[in-house]
């Protein structure tokens, strides 16, 4: 009977594939018939199709039956916190972090569920269930010593400054590449078309601010000349080294030449929503990082960066409700994000 069940469902679903209870319906008869990957499969269809057409309650409603089936499944328990939260369901909240928490812990990451235990206990501090699992967590280990830095960024006025954009063909920097010398760079012996170029050696003026001008010249120059509109990885690159020596408006422009490629749209639009944060044009960076969300193919542990920068612009712009919305995603995706989980509580004590 589960096996006829199962194929009728199936043809239903391949007649309305948009037919959510009907996928819901067919994940439930494969699970009944032992199909376990498959059902969960469906299930996940249908809450995701009811999630894109706001049917909240109903996509929160099959992730408490998909975490019951894989009590492991750490994103359908993000997913259910997600949804308890975008619902104002204080209840259904706390009940969905303490099974995360729980899941984080089966997972053997203890710090990770000690933080949400804890914001368990700033939304219910009398929760029994939160203080018991805090007590009984090993302590956390020392703090790691801060790594030396490589160097530092000066001012634009110091011709001294180090930046680093690496060759057209080397892959995105990373926080530790991105350095490299200009005027090294402008002295290196000249390539075929690549990034680099030479210009003649000068002593010096001694007037640092119109020296530093006038290698910024060159190098601009030597760019213009040695960079294709159309090597979207080396504008990329550009970008990160004028970003690094302070040049915003520069790095800009980069980087809105690097988003003409077909790649990377979301690192490209949280980059430049960083210069517009670092300018505190706040609007324009909340306009710009918000294109990122409408990318195709993109989910929340990939706009990380972009969700926690558009809570800081909300919250520059006094819209406090939408900061805490994004501080909300972004901590279910990665409690420890730099200071979200710091930012949300200070941000619902206000609201208080």
């Amino acid at each position: 009977m589960a096996v006829a069940s199962v194929e009728m469902l199936q043809a239903v679903v391949e007649g309305a594939p948009s037919d959510w209870d009907a996928h819901r319906e067919l994940g439930e008869a494969m699970l009944d018939a032992g199909n376990r990957d498959g059902g969960l499969r469906e299930l996940e269809a249908a809450m995701l199709g009811f999630e894109r057409e706001n049917q909240l309650d109903a996509a929160s409603s099959i992730a408490d039956e998909i975490a019951r089936v894989d009590p492991s499944s750490v994103k359908h328990h993000q997913k259910r916190v997600e949804y308890a939260f975008r619902m104002s369901d204080k209840h259904r909240l706390v009940d969905a972090y303490l099974e995360l928490a729980d899941a984080l812990f089966r997972a053997e990451q203890p710090e990770k569920a000690r933080v949400i235990y804890q914001r368990v206990l700033d939304l219910a501090p009398d929760d029994a269930r939160a203080k018991a699992a805090i007590g009984a967590l090993p302590e956390p280990p020392p703090p790691e010593p801060p790594p030396v830095p490589r160097g530092t960024v000066s001012s634009m006025a110091r011709p001294s400054v180090a930046i680093d954009a690496p060759p057209a063909a080397a892959a995105a920097p990373t926080a530790d590449d991105s350095f490299v010398n200009l005027g090294d760079w402008l002295r290196e012996e000249e390539q075929p078309k690549d990034t680099r170029m030479v210009v003649a050696e000068e002593e010096p003026s001694g007037d640092e601010e119109a020296d530093f001008a006038d290698m910024l010249k060159k190098f601009k120059q030597g760019v213009a000349e040695n960079v294709g509109e159309e090597d979207h990885q080396s504008h990329y690159d550009l970008g990160i080294a004028y970003k690094e020596m302070g040049l915003l408006d520069e790095a800009i422009a980069e980087f809105q030449k690097a988003l003409r490629g077909a790649d990377n749209h979301v690192r490209v639009y949280e980059a430049i929503g960083q210069c517009f944060m670092d300018k505190r044009q706040y609007q324009m960076a909340a306009t710009l990082l918000g294109r990122a969300l409408t990318e195709k193919g993109t989910t929340d542990d990939k706009l990380v960066g972009v969700l926690y920068l558009l809570a800081r612009a909300s919250e520059e712009l006094e819209r406090p409700d939408d900061a805490l919305s994004f501080y909300q995603r972004v901590f279910v995706v990665d409690i420890q994000f730099r200071d979200v989980a710091e930012r949300m509580n200070a941000l619902e004590r206000a609201a208080r």
